[in-house]
């Protein structure tokens, strides 16, 4: 087709004629598709080797003169006790100062504080434990740890306002 052709199609015809083009084009494809899918073989089933289907044969490990000494060993003895480790040693610790004082409350929260200390910040719910020791109680000031029945009230540290410098009076445009 020539372009003078075209234009005197319109645009309406030249998108007639792309459309069958493109129609055309996926007929084609179509038919090569089927044609491909009926034309190829199935390829046959692959089979495994021999060996492969046969059961493994097993040598027994236990003679038959062997079953009949096993079987006259009495079933429970006497002197057979089962095996029971040594106690644990209890940890030797210094009565230095605790770990859990180290810790610094420095602010509460509904289920828990917020503690900075040995490892720089973090968060203890209470019920988690931290250095050992169980969070308990959460109040307003202070907060309670307990290990072993042994209980520790740790305060919560006061906020140290900073000192606050006097403003300078400036005048304002208008008023002075």
């Amino acid at each position: 087709m020539s372009r003078s052709s075209l234009k005197a199609m319109g645009l309406k015809g030249q998108l007639n004629l792309g459309l069958l083009v493109l129609l055309a084009f996926t007929l084609l494809l179509s038919l090569w598709c089927v044609y491909k899918v009926w034309a190829t073989p199935l390829p046959g089933p692959i089979m495994p080797p021999e060996d492969a289907l046969s059961p493994l044969a097993i040598e027994p490990r236990v003679v038959v003169q062997d079953v009949d000494i096993i079987a006259l060993r009495p079933l429970f003895w006497a002197s057979r006790v089962a095996y029971q480790a040594a106690p644990a040693k209890p940890e030797a610790r210094a009565p230095a100062r605790d770990e859990i004082d180290k810790l610094k409350v420095v602010g509460v929260y509904s289920s828990g504080v917020l503690v900075k200390g040995l490892k720089g910040k973090g968060r203890v719910a209470i019920g988690d434990e931290i250095l050992g020791w169980r969070l308990d109680k959460v109040d307003a000031s202070e907060v309670t740890f307990s290990r072993h029945g042994q209980s520790k009230t740790l305060q919560l540290e006061s906020a140290k306002p900073r000192t606050l410098k006097k403003a300078r009076a400036r005048p304002v445009d208008g008023w002075r």
